[in-house]
């Protein structure tokens, strides 16, 4: 503070001394004459000089504080622009807005906000500029190559009681189930490949050592080469399963549990607890055949596979107690008025619809 006092008072005097000056001048000439020329001109040059001086100083503090402040700013810009562009597929498969008019239509919504119908179980095939064919129907995304714009993303909704498959450039073919979103780009980056699954899903990866391929979902990922696996990861479920058909996997969980699986395993996770057995993983992934295997499953989860499966709500009443298990197979491509009928024929259960509702109770 007393230093920039200081160079107030210099600056005030500066000028208070400028405007004597031709006064002290004409005083001194007249008397003296003589060397008073050369000695007033020294004394204006040291008064400007101190002035330019002080001047100089807040020019260079003033750009100084900018070059500062643009550092700070575009340091600011440069983070935001890295956190837009590299947010974690799981953060960006949020913020696509599922629409409510959906219905039953499968959707296909990409970052542009554009919509488009897909039939059901109609394909969906990529190409290696993003182009995306729909139903015969070409859909240009203009997706841009250069690395330091944000990549273009696209999500498949998929309602209940609907099915689609998903091919993409790389030759990766993806059985999208039911009740399913699934959100990836529309051209895979150079060193990785990636997508985020909310539901069930079958994969045949292609294999590429220089690109791994990674399914996220809410509570773990997938790591494959080049592989066949089924991964069930329902938000709305409390458990999520990745069954290995073919190859090689290793799945790492938010809580950094890390597992590696053989053909046929299956693993688990139901909140912090998680398990990996033997299975038939075929029974896993037959649904993208149009069947149902289960080997002593909960009756409750046989019809909440079926209502995802038909699109149909059915509720199941039972009194609370030890759970029926029950095993066998089921042809999805009869009608769903045929499949409860098979239900009932190894069940102890009845059914009755009302208001577009089939409620199942177990029979004492």
């Amino acid at each position: 503070m007393k230093s920039a006092t200081g160079k107030e008072q210099k600056i005030q005097f500066g000028k208070m001394a400028r405007k004597q000056l031709p006064l002290y001048r004409q005083y001194e000439e007249e008397k003296y004459s003589e060397g008073e020329q050369e000695s007033w001109h020294a004394i204006t040059e040291r008064i400007e000089m101190t002035e330019r001086r002080t001047l100089r100083r807040k020019v260079l503090y003033a750009v100084a504080a900018a070059v500062v402040l643009f550092a700070v700013a575009g340091v600011s810009f440069r983070l935001y622009m890295a956190t837009a562009d590299e947010r974690p597929i799981e953060e960006l498969a949020q913020t696509f807005q599922t629409p409510q008019e959906a219905g039953d239509k499968i959707l296909l919504v990409t970052t542009d906000e554009k919509q488009m119908d897909v039939d059901d179980n109609a394909s969906l095939k990529y190409k290696n500029d993003g182009t995306v064919v729909v139903n015969s129907q070409t859909v240009d995304q203009n997706v841009v190559s250069d690395k330091n714009q944000p990549a273009v993303y696209n999500q498949i909704i998929v309602p209940k009681g609907k099915r689609t498959h998903i091919y993409f450039a790389d030759g990766t073919h993806i059985y999208v189930n039911s009740g399913t979103k699934v959100t990836y780009p529309a051209v895979f980056a150079r060193e990785k490949r990636e997508i985020y699954v909310d539901g069930e899903v079958y994969l045949e990866v292609k294999r590429d050592v220089n690109r791994p391929f990674y399914v996220k979902t809410e509570g773990m990922s997938v790591q494959v080469l080049g592989t066949s696996f089924g991964v069930c990861a329902y938000q709305e479920d409390k458990e999520s399963s990745v069954v290995l058909v073919s190859g090689k996997v290793e799945v790492e969980t938010k809580a950094r549990q890390k597992v590696t699986l053989s053909p046929d395993e299956l693993f688990s996770m139901e909140g912090s607890v998680t398990s990996t057995r033997k299975v038939d993983a075929s029974e896993y992934v037959c649904w993208t055949e149009g069947l149902m295997i289960f080997n002593k499953e909960p009756l409750d989860s046989v019809f909440k596979r079926l209502s995802r499966y038909y699109g149909q709500e059915i509720r199941y009443e039972h009194k609370k107690g030890q759970p029926y298990y029950v095993s066998g197979k089921l042809d999805l491509r009869d009608s769903l008025e045929e499949v409860l009928g098979l239900v009932a024929g190894f069940a102890p259960v009845t059914f009755n619809k009302t208001d577009h509702i089939i409620t199942v109770e177990v029979i004492e």
